[in-house]
């Protein structure tokens, strides 16, 4: 009978059922989600703001070619969005600045 409902009655129903319980929602979709906008066009620094109803939303821009004080180097494309009423700045800040060691060790990577 859920089925012969209209989809906008099928998705207001279900989003406010999933919505009700932080617990059912944590179950259901994870607390992170990570998107990915810059394969489309290879080479292009993308980038995007994701939005979602996740703590922790990274979406993953394109590689590109830029210049720096050192000559030339790739840069990647990273948004990081944090729900503040969730995690404090201070253990952000530490996130972002290990993930950004993580990142540019290439020791890490193989």
């Amino acid at each position: 009978m859920f089925f012969c409902l209209p989809g906008w009655v099928r998705d207001l129903l279900f989003w406010r059922w999933l919505f009700r319980s932080p617990a059912r929602l944590k179950r259901t979709m994870g607390t992170v989600v990570v998107t990915a906008t810059g394969m489309a066009a290879p080479g292009v620094l993308a980038w995007g703001i994701p939005v979602s109803a996740h703590p922790l939303a990274i979406g993953i821009g394109g590689i590109a070619q830029r210049s720096t004080a050192g000559g030339q180097a790739e840069v990647l494309g990273l948004t990081v969005v944090f729900d503040h009423a969730v995690t404090d700045g201070a253990p952000v800040g530490r996130f972002i600045h290990l993930l950004h060691q993580l990142i540019t060790r290439t020791d890490a990577l193989s």
